[in-house]
């Protein structure tokens, strides 16, 4: 009998280590997949939230357009809109670069920014307030450039900052979009019906983005 718990156990613990290294494998291959095959697919929402915190995933919530109308959020994404061409740049190390010039690499643990910023694709309800995107994975990505753009005119659409966080080259950069690109999410989202977004905070350094997430 010890011996069968003895088998037991050990098919357990192979069982939830190849879970485990799915589980991994899927987290950092989706922004391959869905570049590959131009979808979205569900993310794992596991580690850093904004630039520290720490996030869960959580069902998205639904919305009521200005005309009372439902809509899922989903299907919100009409005012971001992927640029001719879009595609980002393999530049080597590890680094990929925009059609606008930011260099997307890893941060201090090892993860993806892309990735980082894309958990503001999902709402994470247990938070007081997230800031979450429309769109897919690659109108994100353009709409960031946009962004970026309007910082490099000076544009009067950008308050820019030094950060507190980070090193000395660290800016924070609040852009309003003059359209909406999200909601707020989060506790204070939800109590509030989930406002929508028309601001961007676009975190960087030099030309490397750190975060990025719809704001008010």
């Amino acid at each position: 009998m010890n011996s069968l718990n003895r088998i037991w156990l050990t098919w357990k613990k192979i069982i939830c280590v190849a879970l485990l290294l799915l589980a991994a494998g899927y987290i950092y291959g989706r922004p391959t997949l869905e570049r590959w095959l131009n979808i979205s697919l569900p993310a794992i929402a596991i580690g850093q939230e904004d630039i520290d915190g720490r996030s869960k995933p959580q069902n998205e919530p639904s919305f009521r357009m200005e005309t009372g109308e439902s809509l899922s959020k989903r299907n919100v994404g009409a005012n971001l809109e992927v640029e001719d061409g879009f595609a980002l740049k393999d530049i080597g190390n590890g680094l990929q670069q925009s059609p606008a010039g930011l260099v997307y690499g890893l941060g201090p643990n090892r993860e993806s920014r892309i990735d980082h910023i894309m958990r503001h694709r999902e709402d994470l309800a247990d938070r007081p307030t997230h800031g979450v995107f429309d769109g897919s994975h690659d109108e994100v990505l353009a709409l960031i450039d946009e962004a970026y753009r309007l910082i490099q005119k000076n544009s009067n659409q950008v308050n820019g900052q030094k950060s507190n966080r980070g090193g000395s080259n660290r800016m924070e950069y609040k852009i309003e979009m003059n359209r909406r690109i999200g909601y707020m999410g989060g506790r204070t989202g939800r109590q509030r019906d989930y406002p929508k977004s028309t601001t961007m905070m676009l975190i960087l350094e030099e030309d490397r983005p750190v975060t990025a997430y719809p704001t008010w």
